[in-house]
């Protein structure tokens, strides 16, 4: 089966300071793939490089099998890959519903009738989203924001949905919501890759997590793997938890 993402030893550098050093990944088609890691680690720099919005040094990205070297990031967005930024980033000023329709410019081969059917689907998965429809996204809470980020994302069509700390800033109680919500995302067959600092609720989330550290990938971890917090500091830190217990 062809991977929905791959990511083949991947390596970006900021003026020559190494960021990802040879990252590799994949994720089939359906799956939740997470990658998590200390501050710093380069995270959202893979997700930014798979957006094609920073500069690879080497290495490739493909989806669907197709490479995405020399793309733009707006032709990333047209073969069916979507991110939701760390942050948000909807726009405050314009209502809920014009930033969903700002989420199907992205949309391959549109019709009135699939734009409609692609709001539709948003609105069933988020109800806020259809009932705050005509209010300023700039008053929705925090929560409701992250459910607007995603829904935008979503309209897009996107084969896969590329999430970068959506739980930041958020209150335990919308932490719980927004993984809800992940998980009906879940049941529409889309891949996911989520970028969290929440490592253990993302690790059991997750069909499989990578750990992310330095710019290189330490570790791959297993749902049952979540509660091993010896494993995860070694991964994270570099630490020989063996030598510590002597």
């Amino acid at each position: 089966m062809t991977a929905a993402l791959s990511v083949d030893e991947l390596h970006v550098a900021y003026r020559s300071v190494p960021a990802l050093r040879g990252v590799s990944l994949a994720a089939a088609p359906g799956e939740v793939v997470a990658v998590v890691g200390p501050n710093g680690a380069g995270k959202s720099t893979l997700l930014a490089a798979i957006m094609r919005m920073v500069r690879w040094g080497a290495g490739d990205v493909t989806v669907g099998g197709r490479s995405l070297a020399g793309l733009t990031p707006d032709a990333v967005a047209r073969s069916k890959v979507a991110l939701v930024p760390e942050g948000r980033q909807i726009f405050a000023n314009l209502t809920v519903e014009e930033n969903l329709r700002l989420g199907l410019i992205a949309r391959v081969g549109r019709t009135p009738a699939s734009d409609r059917a692609a709001i539709a689907e948003v609105h069933a998965l988020f109800p806020i989203v259809g009932e705050f429809a005509r209010r300023a996204a700039g008053v929705l809470s925090g929560g409701q924001q992250q459910q607007l980020a995603i829904a935008r994302a979503l309209v897009a069509d996107p084969d896969v949905l590329l999430l970068d700390e959506p739980s930041l800033g958020l209150a335990p109680t919308v932490i719980d919501h927004v993984f809800d919500s992940l998980a009906a995302v879940r049941t529409m067959g889309r891949t996911i890759v989520i970028v969290e600092q929440r490592a253990q609720r993302t690790i059991a989330f997750a069909d499989r997590s990578y750990v992310l550290a330095d710019g290189r990938i330490r570790d791959v971890l297993a749902p049952g793997d979540a509660g091993d917090s010896d494993r995860l500091r070694a991964a994270y830190f570099g630490v020989d938890t063996e030598r510590d217990d002597q």
